[in-house]
Order: structure tokens, then C-alpha cells, then sequence
């Protein structure tokens, strides 16, 4: 996670903007951009809120709009060429749902994630406990997961996706419900 994050942040903020980044940011921020790994299993992500929440504002971008779009660049890093030609010739939100756990693990260091889905309504439901660090911007970039792996699934296209539920706020679980249509 923390490569894909500094390699999106390098291509969505100029040089200067990421020396400001650097320069004004807490300390936390520095690290995390300047560290190698960021694993949240060996230690917490202090920053990562201000890491999403200040080149948002510096790109004049809604914060959580921004967030989905780390996750995105997260399973995308992950997956690689072939893994996202992979996604985009078997990705259905039924193999989403049951296979979901192991992208998770694969992209992201803590967590837990189920994923259901209910083909009568086309909906598909993932959710996420246990992860280190968590905060509720962080938390937009799992959204932003599902999204990018859903852009490429043949034959459905996602209707709507909201976040139903967040660990910060005081819930249990972190829930995200997505409505597939076809495409």
C-alpha cells in the first residue's frame, strides 16, 4: 500500500507541491514518504488522514473523492499488467465476494474483509475489521478497491456505492454496499 500511495502521489502532485508536502507536513507524513514500508501490521499509520486530506486540497479535489482514487491506484500497483487483465477477463462481483479476503491480503498488510453478494438484488456487500490505523479517509480507499476492480468486469457495471457503515464513527464494521447493473 504504501508504495502504490507515494508512486500516486508522485503522479498527481507536482515537484513542488510534493516538496510542500514534505516541507509543511507533520512528521508523520515525512516518514511515511520517506520510509521504505509503511506496514501497519508492524506499526501504526499515524498521518495517513493528513497523507490523503492535504494533496487533496492542494489539487482542489473533494478528500474522499481522492481516497477512492489511492484505492484504486493500491489494487492497481498490486495487480500489475497481468493481474488486471486477469481482473478484467474474470472479475464478476460473485468471485469479488468470494476471492475478495486474498486481494485484500495481497494489497493491504491488516484487515479482515467478507464480501457477500445477492444476485436477485445485485448487490454486493464488503466488509472490513481489524485494520491497523484505521481513520475515516482511509477507509474511502477500500471503496476505491472495489471500484477499480469492478471498472473492468465484463458484463456488469457498477449502479451505485456508498459506505454504509465505519468503524470510525462508532461502528463495528467497516460496510460498503455496491448495486451492479449489465452493462
Amino acid at each position: 500500500m504504501g508504495s502504490a500511495v507515494r508512486k500516486a502521489l508522485k503522479r498527481d502532485l507536482s515537484p513542488a507541491q510534493h516538496a510542500r508536502l514534505l516541507e509543511e507536513g507533520s512528521p508523520d507524513v515525512a516518514r511515511i514518504l520517506r520510509e521504505r514500508f509503511v506496514a501497519t501490521q508492524w506499526y501504526p499509520v499515524a498521518g495517513i488522514e493528513e497523507l490523503i486530506s492535504r494533496p487533496a486540497q492542494m489539487l482542489g479535489r473533494d478528500p474522499l473523492d481522492y481516497a477512492r482514487s489511492l484505492g484504486g491506484s493500491v489494487v492497481s500497483e498490486a495487480a500489475g499488467t497481468v493481474g488486471r487483465t486477469v481482473m478484467s477477463l474474470f472479475a464478476t462481483p460473485q468471485r469479488v465476494a468470494k476471492h475478495f479476503d486474498s486481494i485484500w491480503q495481497q494489497a493491504y498488510d491488516s484487515g479482515h474483509v467478507e464480501g457477500a453478494y445477492d444476485e436477485a438484488r445485485g448487490v454486493l456487500v464488503v466488509e472490513r475489521s481489524d485494520w491497523a490505523g484505521h481513520g475515516p479517509l482511509l477507509c474511502m480507499t477500500l471503496l476505491g478497491t472495489i471500484l477499480a476492480i469492478s471498472d473492468g468486469m465484463n458484463g456488469h457495471r457498477v449502479a451505485a456505492a456508498t459506505r454504509t457503515a465505519c468503524i470510525s464513527e462508532g461502528a463495528p464494521r467497516c460496510r460498503f454496499e455496491l448495486r451492479y447493473a449489465p452493462k
